[in-house]
């Protein structure tokens, strides 16, 4: 079984989707809004240097 992974660069409106389908109590801001995850997004807070963000 091979597993692979995408990165995610330009998938901002799936982020968006998935991290405000549900509330995430132990990640920092349990309810992310829209603009918070877009504004986070444009910083590179899912991918820069250090950090990269996948979806399945």
């Amino acid at each position: 079984m091979n597993i692979t992974f995408e990165s995610v660069k330009q998938e901002v409106e799936e982020l968006v989707q998935f991290l405000t389908s549900d509330s995430w109590p132990y990640h920092g801001v349990e309810n992310p809004t829209e603009t918070e995850i877009r504004k986070a997004y444009e910083n590179g807070a899912y991918h820069n240097e250090n950090t990269r963000t996948f979806l399945d």
